[in-house]
């Protein structure tokens, strides 16, 4: 009889931590930036889904990725390191290093089952180390049905993580949209043109495309999962836009990321705390109440979210590399970035070297067709050529003042002000560097500006690639 009891207790324990355990959804937009938000007060997107979710939850309005681009920022989610760790450096990258695992074991510790919906991955189903503990894989595009089957047919008795990852906002956007582009705001750092106006408002449509997936998917995972659980929103990097997805400024690197836990996270609130991508599952994996039994960067946020702790990270780094990797690479251009309270600092490792990617490459495509226009307005007017020129040729080193300058407009590098500053993150950055073992390596074949005619490319500022960045 007291084996019986034994058993018996061991059963309703183990049954009742089950029940404790919050069910979760995490939703991943594609080429979503924060600013593209009604969160953010974007003037013109509609996302009323993520809205509603923001006054429900909480919104972290400084929350970046690692990399501006899909399976390096993926990677550094799934694994909870660096992009300098898992070895997914470039985009289309498979990890070159040994003993690299997922992160979702915390959540198999605890009996989760673990399903898998659209756009998840970058890559073929498993393939990536990182997402072995998914029991349950969908279709790579969203079916609302299929998830609803699913969530029907489950055993309730499990907790759940189901991740759920949308294609757009990514390209191509659809050609017909219901905003129109004469009444766009174009995002700073835009040259205004016919084309381009039609490819925003094409963007835009595809972002309420997006919110629309994400309040279908938001509700039926809320009638199957009862009141215990947590719905979290975010994407993996910025649009593909100039100054956006692979740049390592704000339209490429900070996310949405919001967050909702019924009576546990206060409703309608925000923080300026400074968190990772790396820290979403070290966070969501402690809310569980679990624990991590694997060596990462990502640290968790759980005391943001339920304490009302202020900050999370004094400093956040953020890397990219190129997009894509052999002969055909369309952007090779590796940068590095730290960014803290006030401040950010980029560095453009090889600044000798054209910036291209696949908007200046694959002009023929319906959602980069304005780029030639741009190109063609620079050739006579002296603020196209500034911008144009500021896309493709870049100084060694950027510094801006995110409290007075968000939009990063003006270059305090080379400010005899700013020189504090300057030096203080460029020795964070040194120190990154060196303690990841960082070999910034380049993929592809990049251009020499030297080699390259452009007209309003500042080519005065391009320095060697050997300089070197010291303390002073």
């Amino acid at each position: 009889m007291k084996t019986i009891a034994l058993l018996s207790l061991v059963f309703l324990c183990f049954h009742a931590k089950a029940q404790e355990s919050p069910n979760i959804l995490l939703f991943i937009a594609d080429d979503l930036g924060y600013l593209d938000t009604e969160i953010a007060n974007s003037p013109d997107a509609k996302t009323p889904n993520i809205k509603q979710l923001a006054s429900e939850g909480m919104v972290f309005e400084r929350a970046y990725v690692n990399s501006p681009t899909c399976a390096p920022s993926r990677a550094a989610l799934f694994t909870g390191l660096r992009s300098q760790r898992n070895g997914i450096e470039a985009n289309h990258d498979k990890t070159r290093l040994e003993g690299v695992k997922h992160i979702l074991t915390g959540f198999q510790d605890l009996g989760y089952e673990i399903a898998a919906f659209g756009k998840i991955r970058h890559g073929k189903k498993g393939q990536d180390p990182w997402d072995h503990g998914v029991e349950h894989y969908g279709a790579d595009s969203i079916d609302i049905q299929e998830i609803a089957t699913f969530l029907k047919k489950r055993d309730p008795n499990r907790p759940l993580l189901l991740l759920v990852g949308s294609n757009p906002p990514h390209v191509p956007w659809p050609r017909k949209s219901s905003f129109d582009p004469k009444d766009v705001t174009l995002p700073i750092k835009s040259i205004d043109t016919p084309k381009t106006r039609i490819s925003w408002s094409q963007y835009l449509e595809d972002v309420r495309t997006m919110d629309e997936l994400f309040g279908q998917t938001k509700t039926l995972f809320e009638q199957y999962s009862g009141k215990n659980s947590i719905v979290a929103f975010t994407s993996d990097h910025g649009a593909q836009w100039p100054f956006a997805k692979w740049n390592l400024y704000e339209a490429g690197t900070r996310v949405p990321l919001v967050l909702k836990w019924p009576e546990k996270v206060p409703a309608g609130s925000d923080t300026q705390a400074l968190v990772s991508w790396i820290d979403i599952f070290p966070t969501l994996t402690e809310l569980a109440g679990g624990t991590l039994k694997v060596d990462i960067d990502g640290t968790s946020f759980a005391n943001v979210l339920r304490h009302g702790k202020k900050d999370h990270r004094e400093k956040v780094f953020t890397t990219h590399t190129g997009d894509g990797v052999g002969p055909n690479a369309a952007n090779s251009y590796p940068m590095r970035a730290v960014v803290q309270e006030r401040f950010k600092y980029i560095r453009n490792m090889h600044p000798e070297f054209l910036y291209t990617n696949h908007l200046t490459k694959n002009v023929h495509m319906d959602h980069n067709k304005h780029w030639p226009e741009w190109e063609k307005r620079a050739k006579h007017d002296p603020h196209s050529a500034a911008i144009v020129g500021a896309y493709l040729a870049r100084p060694a080193e950027e510094l801006y003042d995110l409290k007075l300058d968000p939009h990063e407009q003006n270059n305090l590098a080379q400010d005899p002000d700013h020189v504090d500053a300057l030096l203080t993150l460029r020795n964070e950055l040194n120190q990154f560097m060196h303690e990841s073992r960082d070999r910034v390596i380049v993929t592809g074949q990049p251009i020499r500006l030297i080699d390259c005619w452009l007209i309003g490319c500042p080519l005065q500022n391009s320095e060697p690639s050997s300089r070197e960045f010291n303390e002073n």
